[in-house]
């Protein structure tokens, strides 16, 4: 489950140079509907996939570049590139919002920051990608304390993305933003339907992976949108007590030994988590009891070990200060949320020891 914003963080996080043109926020908008697009599109991303889916200029005066000995050169402002789609105000903020804010969630094991980095960029020259950004922002924002207002812009954005989504699967045109959409959209649908089952959400997403065959080797976007959708599919397959819908087995996965990067790290905690997941959601079909034997659950043990021995020592923590009267010391963590994942990782053994007959 993605984790709101609170409204503390959220009024230090609005707060920017770059955002100071365009706040205070413009608040929702009327959307122009001049294109053509409907107002009452398909209600959630299952509908898509259900039923078709088989610089600045240099401040000195010309007299004083002329009086210097050395040669200067005199940079002219870079024009500014007409949109394929206006912008409004509104869009604006809810791009700020969208890069600031909910983009930093998807990035959450991305040192490339591919949803803040990469998304953002293609949002101004694809339309698809551009409310569907402006759908999860707004609909963030409609969940903050005193963010109603923005309810209804929620549901505009996010019904003009789902009919420009089914226009894109249903054409010959290149499908290249289709999972990145989808993710979206599928995000939104997640913190839109709280403590609803959302297995159904990424029914879509999972169909797009096989069929372009996006596993854990791929680059650049499609392994962003793979990683993500892993999280989410592991959070269903929690709330549900049942096997992913995506084996671990066909994730097509490689990890280095003595990685340091937290990022992939994280991934191969994730490989890891869906593997005992599988394990002890794996049940007779008759019986109902579990089906996993003591050797894979012994291997699978031996590999999160493995794992935990090999963390570098930013991960693990550095001890320091006077030892406790119960023996124990403070730990210092260079990346703090390294402590929070230790901590976890110590638990998820723990309790993974308590299983095994």
């Amino acid at each position: 489950m993605i984790p709101l914003i609170t409204e503390e963080i959220y009024s230090r996080m609005v707060r920017s140079a770059w955002c100071a043109a365009i706040e205070p926020s413009p608040g929702p908008q009327h959307l122009d509907h001049s294109d053509g697009l409907p107002v009452e599109p398909p209600t959630s991303t299952w509908d898509v996939f259900n039923p078709g889916l088989a610089g600045s200029s240099s401040s000195k005066s010309p007299k004083t570049l002329r009086s210097l000995s050395q040669p200067v050169a005199v940079f002219k402002p870079v024009p500014t590139l007409p949109s394929p789609f206006p912008l409004t105000a509104e869009i604006a903020y809810l791009l700020h919002i969208y890069k600031s804010g909910v983009a930093t969630w998807m990035d959450l094991f991305d040192h490339s920051c591919t949803y803040q980095r990469v998304v953002t960029q293609r949002t101004l020259s694809s339309k698809l990608l551009l409310y569907c950004t402006c759908a999860f922002a707004s609909k963030h924002l409609s969940l903050l304390v005193g963010g109603e207002i923005w309810g209804s812009a929620a549901g505009r954005y996010y019904g003009e993305a789902l009919h420009m989504l089914i226009q894109l699967l249903g054409s010959t045109a290149p499908q290249d933003d289709a999972l990145t959409a989808t993710m979206l959209l599928s995000s939104y649908e997640m913190i839109a339907a709280q403590g609803q089952e959302h297995r159904r959400h990424f029914y879509g997403a999972l169909m797009l992976i096989k069929t372009h065959g996006i596993c854990a080797r791929s680059v650049g976007l499609d392994k962003a949108n793979f990683w993500i959708y892993i999280r989410h599919e592991i959070v269903v397959a929690l709330v549900t007590e049942s096997k992913l819908l995506l084996s671990p087995n066909e994730w097509n996965a490689s990890f280095r030994d003595g990685e340091t990067e937290e990022d992939l790290l994280g991934n191969q905690l994730l490989w890891l988590l869906a593997r005992a997941i599988d394990l002890v959601y794996a049940k007779h079909t008759d019986t109902g009891k579990t089906v996993a034997t003591l050797s894979e659950r012994m291997e699978l043990l031996r590999a999160a070990e493995k794992w935990f021995d090999e963390l570098p020592a930013s991960f693990q923590g550095v001890k320091y200060g006077d030892v406790t009267e119960e023996g124990f010391s403070k730990l210092y963590f260079a990346i703090p949320a390294a402590g929070e994942w230790n901590y976890k990782a110590e638990e998820n053994v723990i309790d993974f020891y308590k299983q095994v007959p």
